[in-house]
């Protein structure tokens, strides 16, 4: 037998034990929390994501902070304290018991709406009559978009969302 094997396998054991241990467990949010995102006004808000199974999750904005612990599946939920309306943004600081952390920036108080119906919704101001004079007059600039792309559907609820 070779003396040469033993030794590669106790390499790539090691290697391989290492390589998992940098895999550093990392915060993930659904696309709808994101950076430029609007807070909904005068109300709580739910933030929710993935993190490791019993992972303690602590969320700070504007001073305050809460926290809650990822689930058994690893899905944590926790409810943003209530905001009057604000021009000035603010940021979200996740941090995680793993050391995983996540900033979203930007982030407005203000309305929030949902809009869903016909073809008419997705019209876009580019395809107005005088588009060019429409657009340079335009001064919007807190007014912010979560496109969901596509007529998509499905029979059950789903954990995420394209956007």
């Amino acid at each position: 037998m070779n003396s040469r094997y033993p030794a590669l396998f106790w390499i790539l054991v090691v290697l391989t034990v290492f390589r998992t241990s940098d895999a550093a467990a990392e915060i993930r949010l659904p696309s709808v929390i994101s950076n430029n995102m609007v807070l909904q006004r005068d109300r709580a808000n739910p933030i929710w994501g993935w993190e490791d199974p019993d992972a303690k999750i602590t969320i700070a904005i504007d001073g305050r902070s809460v926290s809650t612990t990822a689930g058994a599946d690893g899905r944590w939920r926790a409810a943003l304290p209530s905001f009057p309306t604000r021009r000035d943004p603010l940021q979200i600081q996740i941090r995680s018991s793993t050391g995983s952390e996540r900033t979203i920036k930007n982030v407005l108080v203000g309305e929030v709406w949902i809009c869903s119906g016909q073809s008419n919704m997705e019209w876009r101001v580019s395809q107005c009559a005088n588009p060019k004079e429409e657009i340079a007059k335009s001064n919007h600039p807190q007014i912010r978009l979560f496109d969901v792309p596509g007529h998509t559907t499905h029979p059950l609820p789903q954990r995420e969302g394209k956007g």
